[in-house]
Order: C-alpha cells, then sequence, then structure tokens
C-alpha cells in the first residue's frame, strides 16, 4: 500500500472484534511510527500511555464520551503533551496531530482499525487511574483493535467535500 492509497483508504473504526489482543510488536510498531512526526525544534513533544488490559480498559471506557466503542477496543494509546519539554503549545499540539495521523496511519497498514478521540469526560480521574504525572496534558486517546468488517460494512462511507469547495485561493503562473 502506498501512502495515497493509506491516506484514502483509512477511516475511523468504532465496531471492534472483542476479546481480540494485539501483538505487542504491533503496538511497538504504531507508536514508532508517530515518533517520527515532525516537532517544531525536534523537542518530540508526545508521551504515550499503552493500555491493552481488557478490565482497565472497561474502567476507563466508562469515564469517557464514547464508552461503548472504547470498551470493545483491544488497546488504549494515551496521547499526552509532556508540558515539561513543551516550549509553544499550538506549535506542539499541532506536532501531537501529525504523530497521531502517523499512528493512525500505522494501525491501517497493520489492518488494524483505529479511533482518534478527543473528547474526554473526565482526563483528572483517568490521570490518577493511570498514575500519569502532573506535568502531561491529555491531548488525545487512540481506540484500536481488530475491526468488525460485519458491522463496519453496513455503515455508509463519510463522503468529503470537493478540493473546489475548501481552496480559497489557487494562485499560479
Amino acid at each position: 500500500m502506498n501512502v495515497i492509497e493509506a491516506i484514502n483508504g483509512r477511516h475511523s473504526c468504532r465496531k471492534f472484534c472483542m476479546n481480540q489482543k494485539i501483538a505487542k510488536e504491533s503496538i511497538s510498531s504504531i507508536l514508532e511510527s508517530g515518533m517520527q512526526a515532525p516537532s517544531g525544534k525536534n523537542i518530540q513533544p508526545w508521551k504515550f500511555t499503552v493500555v491493552d488490559n481488557s478490565k482497565l480498559i472497561s474502567e476507563i471506557g466508562a469515564l469517557c464520551t464514547y464508552s461503548k466503542f472504547i470498551c470493545n477496543a483491544s488497546c488504549l494509546i494515551f496521547v499526552y503533551l509532556d508540558t515539561a519539554v513543551s516550549y509553544d503549545y499550538k506549535k506542539d499540539a499541532m506536532a501531537i496531530g501529525a504523530c497521531i495521523q502517523n499512528m493512525l496511519l500505522a494501525a491501517h497498514e497493520q489492518n488494524l482499525g483505529s479511533c482518534w478521540i478527543g473528547e474526554i469526560l473526565d482526563r483528572e480521574e483517568i490521570g490518577a487511574k493511570l498514575g500519569i504525572p502532573s506535568e502531561r496534558e491529555l491531548m488525545a486517546v487512540l481506540a484500536i483493535g481488530t475491526e468488525n468488517t460485519v458491522m463496519t460494512s453496513r455503515m455508509k462511507k463519510t463522503e468529503r467535500l470537493k478540493l473546489e469547495q475548501k481552496v480559497d485561493f489557487w494562485y499560479s503562473n
């Protein structure tokens, strides 16, 4: 699969097969791909917490807005901004976005479903449950698992707007 195919083929997955473990090597590969993202001054402002324990996933899922599909994921990757090394919040947030997109593409390349979750009900309680230091700001959670293709095949693919609707100006010679 080339990069364009991966970008165009990736989609958010909210229907996972239950009780399907993901190999530690696969999770490590996803994390390593995220770490290849660009960041200002190469400070790499991200930190990760990986949860692939089903009991803990259920407990954490109960603290999240989208608990139903989070609880069905095989793995959760918490992506934090390490404020101890941050130098520009906006630039660091963009770098973390690039890191997350790399991880989503890496999961897709491994035929795993994934979903980027930014709406989290109780960040502090999740941080306390996971023992996260106070200098880390939770930016997103990635739910990852084997996609339940029977369920997702029934869902309509989300349409994207046309390029012409998003390009205001195009200056050329």
